[in-house]
């Protein structure tokens, strides 16, 4: 729950076939691997209790990688207080193991996403975790869209088939993107994890045998979001260890905001899912909570969030790894070094050179092996660049193989020394009714960087008309329409650019309505 959503359009979902026959194939090793896999909505940023606390739940874990929802800016400060060196700002995960991008690094469709997928193509929802020598596990990780509540409805005497209606207008459609890729995955044996805070309760749990056991559960529901996930080959690890919902509901929502205080009608349900499909086995499930509660295995006084988490330990078998390239920053300050991480197939030979974007190597502005001759991968998995002849600008860091060829590509973003955010319309004045052009530079990159409209001389940042995602791109433009505005009327507005679902204001212009 808690997610601030503002709508968003559902795309297309691409196959995947192309990036698995790329060279990620089951499996490098025959003996399972111990992995642990957390989900976790920190309640805004982590700071609404406790911050340090945040990072000492997943310390208690004993996670690996965590799925992370609501960071609100702090995905990196929340990584660096565990100790994890390695963050994914498109898809908030951390990890004590290297990730990799499976696209390039950012957004490159032009259609909007739903916002389950936010700043990501549909084809390119997971990341890869490098848990071993040349071995990788799919992570992916997502929050939907709160309300209304289905829980809630059936609470207030809605029927099941206005209950299923509801679920198939809000929340299937921004979990099918997720479902159709990696299902792709699961189907290939590779190991896949989806982390996320749901906000649907699951069909496993809403069975005729749970109707009474809690005053809303009326009647059974097959919750269409959870069986999606089910049907696509991901088994929901509490589940597997728990099966019986009423002898351990194992329920998420709500630990309390803060605890032990629970809002006058709150219902209480198990939101927060790790789901895992191809080869990864569940051995253990575990709820993170507040101490002294007898139904929560990991205790913590205080506890930080409104979300109780789960822990899931897997057996897994790790695939084979593709051809890998990532930046340790989407964006780096001209003339200071980036650090390029990297895989190569089969330890095979390499070299690593950064270029314009879209560019390859024969345009190749600070290279490392491109002229001595091919790398061995065994001599380093990184290398450090400097960007002193880059000038503000996207570029890509590219993996090239012995014979020349690109094997893949990351895009990252110079940005000058000292600059600071800015925003801009395209018009000043325009007709009510008319779409607002807005573009942008120097936005953090995150994935739920946005823009908002207001009406101008009111400061209250939450009071907003209507807004747009960025994509998660530092630099770029959208088009605001009237279907995200209405019809405004004569006077005049504010567009601010805010970071990371915040209300952290980094720029702000204005425009008139005629």
């Amino acid at each position: 729950m808690g997610v601030r959503v503002r709508s968003a359009l559902v795309v297309s979902c691409v196959s995947i076939v192309g990036l698995l026959s790329s060279g990620a194939s089951a499996n490098a090793s025959e003996t399972p691997r111990t992995l642990r896999v957390m989900s976790f909505n920190v309640w805004y940023g982590g700071d609404q209790i406790a911050f340090g606390q945040v990072a000492e739940a997943i310390k208690a874990a004993r996670a690996d990688i965590v799925g992370i929802q609501e960071p609100d800016g702090n995905l990196r400060r929340i990584a660096d207080a565990v100790g994890f060196p390695y963050v994914d700002e498109r898809r908030y995960i951390i990890s004590r193991y290297p990730l990799f991008d499976s696209g390039i690094g950012v957004k490159e469709g032009k259609a909007r996403v739903p916002y389950s997928i936010n700043g990501q193509d549909a084809a390119d929802v997971n990341a890869w975790a490098l848990i071993g020598a040349g071995e990788v596990v799919a992570v992916a990780n997502t929050h939907l869209t709160p309300d209304p509540y289905g829980p809630e409805a059936v609470r207030d005497g809605a029927s099941v088939e206005k209950v299923l209606a509801l679920e198939d207008e809000i929340r299937v459609p921004e979990v099918r993107p997720l479902t159709t890729a990696l299902a792709k995955i699961a189907k290939a044996n590779i190991p896949v994890f989806l982390t996320g805070d749901f906000n649907s309760p699951s069909y496993l749990d809403w069975t005729a045998a749970a109707v009474g056991t809690r005053p809303e559960i009326k009647y059974p529901v097959q919750w269409p979001v959870s069986k999606r996930v089910v049907d696509a080959g991901l088994r929901d690890s509490f589940r597997a260890i728990y099966a019986d919902p009423v002898a351990v509901p194992g329920l998420t929502w709500t630990a309390g905001r803060p605890y032990p205080y629970i809002p006058p009608n709150e219902l209480s349900d198990r939101l927060d899912y790790v789901y895992a499909g191809g080869a990864a086995t569940p051995t253990s499930s575990e709820i993170v909570g507040e101490q002294g509660n007898p139904a929560v295995a990991i205790g913590l006084n205080p506890y930080p969030s409104d979300h109780r988490a789960v822990v899931s330990e897997f057996g897994v078998r790790p695939a084979a790894a593709p051809a890998l390239i990532t930046t340790d920053r989407p964006t780096v300050v001209a003339g200071r070094p980036v650090v390029v991480r990297f895989v190569v197939p089969n330890h095979g030979k390499w070299a690593v050179a950064l270029v314009p974007r879209g560019a390859n190597v024969n345009r190749a502005i600070s290279s490392y092996g491109t002229s001595a001759g091919p790398q061995d991968q065994a001599d380093r998995t990184s290398i450090k660049l400097g960007t002193r002849a880059m000038a503000p600008a996207e570029y890509d860091a590219i993996l090239v193989s012995a014979n020349g060829r690109t094997q893949a590509r990351h895009r990252f973003t110079v940005v000058a020394a000292g600059a600071r955010p800015t925003i801009r319309v395209a018009k000043r004045a325009i007709r009510s009714g008319a779409s607002i052009r807005v573009s942008w530079s120097g936005a953090p990159g995150w994935r739920n960087d946005w823009v908002s409209v207001s009406k101008a001389g009111d400061p209250d940042v939450v009071n907003y008309i209507g807004y747009v995602y960025t994509g998660a791109h530092v630099n770029g433009s959208e088009t605001i329409t009237a279907d995200d505005l209405g019809k405004l009327k004569k006077g005049r507005y504010v567009v601010r650019l805010l970071r990371d679902d915040h209300y952290d204001v980094l720029a702000q212009t204005s425009f008139s309505v005629r």
